[in-house]
């Protein structure tokens, strides 16, 4: 698509990580299929890590999760 490579979905993950955290969020854990491989590297590039895998009805998916309150959320 011509909308890949722009850096919006790093702005779409940051927005939702910072209004977790505004509510009183501490982690967040997310499922993504393991053949997006362009969601993952989006998702650790905002600090998520991959802490498992699991069987969705859509697929193997990995565990994918985040502690919003490290310094810019990059879980780190």
């Amino acid at each position: 698509s011509e909308y890949r490579r722009m850096g919006f979905a790093s702005e779409l993950i940051k927005s939702c990580l910072l209004l977790h955290k505004e509510k009183g969020g501490k982690r967040l854990r997310i499922t993504v299929k393991k053949d997006n491989l362009s969601a993952v590297n989006a998702y650790e590039k905002n600090g998520f890590k991959i802490i498992g895998e699991c069987e969705e009805s859509a697929g193997s998916s990995y565990l994918m999760e985040v502690n919003v309150h490290q310094k810019d959320g990059d879980g780190k």
